[in-house]
């Protein structure tokens, strides 16, 4: 019924998925080896602003410097209360530098202090949303500013980034709900080089420009975010709520190639 070329191309070119192994390196590292590349190269479109991989790498540097005054080290969790933006790229980024794992909050999440509990954070990074960060806290939480944490930290000296992280160190963390139980679900550095380094199934290069269109606490977010940060592409971080319209001007605005969209959203677009 089928040809022997036919049968070559279907069988053996088509199952032709091998990719190489990805790099076996930390995800701060990997955003560092790029921003030292290309530091003048666009990482992020936030509206009119355009930050670029080498002042994104600075910024978090500082707002690191500044978790480590405070006591953060190796090993810590830290929570992260921020809309989308530059400001909570930057706080990520950091708690990575320092050794830590970042934990992404939603204002509408229905167990608050719990989720911190479950997490082990006893801090609390905010965009400047303090009176919705305080739900969240319970005896012995700390909420910090990200503006304010960093400023006046002296940036010149880079020897804090020596923090030696294994591929098995826990990255982020997500929750899941299993029988009214919230289950934390730790991330390794591993887990999201291999999502997105030497991919197959998605184009994450250079020249591509993302769309960060999901929930910080949703795990495609590190699609969005870490794929076009850690292979030189751009962040397109949409202003204000995340709605059909605000998406839809991202998309046109900031000249978006690559996004990831449920079926009900791409109803709603079109």
């Amino acid at each position: 019924l089928v040809s022997e070329t036919d049968h070559e191309m279907l069988v053996v070119h088509r199952n032709m998925t091998t990719t190489s192994e990805p790099p076996r390196d930390a995800v701060h590292r990997l955003f560092e080896t790029v921003a030292a590349k290309t530091p003048h190269r666009i990482a992020i479109r936030f509206g009119h602003e355009k930050i670029s991989y080498g002042d994104l790498n600075s910024r978090s540097d500082q707002l690191a410097r500044a978790l480590i005054e405070k006591g953060i080290r190796a090993g810590d969790t830290v929570a992260v209360l921020a809309e989308p933006s530059p400001q909570m790229l930057e706080a990520w980024l950091a708690v990575l530098k320092v050794g830590g794992a970042y934990l992404p909050l939603d204002p509408d999440q229905r167990v608050r202090p719990k989720a911190l509990a479950a997490a082990d954070a006893r801090i609390i990074l905010t965009d400047g949303r303090i009176s919705q960060a305080k739900p969240w806290s319970s005896e012995g939480t700390e909420i910090l500013e990200i503006g304010a944490l960093s400023y006046g930290i002296d940036s010149s000296n880079d020897t804090f980034g020596k923090t030696n992280v294994s591929s098995e160190t826990a990255a982020t963390i997500l929750f899941h709900w299993e029988s009214d139980n919230l289950i934390p679900i730790r991330l390794p550095h591993r887990g999201l080089v291999r999502l997105v380094k030497n991919t197959d199934y998605a184009t994450l290069g250079a020249h591509e420009v993302f769309l960060l269109g999901g929930a910080p606490t949703s795990d495609r977010c590190l699609l969005e975010v870490w794929g076009p940060l850690l292979n030189g592409g751009v962040v397109a971080v949409p202003q204000g709520l995340r709605t059909p319209a605000n998406l839809a001007e991202t998309i046109c605005k900031q000249r978006v190639s690559s996004l990831v969209l449920t079926s009900a959203e791409l109803t709603e677009l079109m």
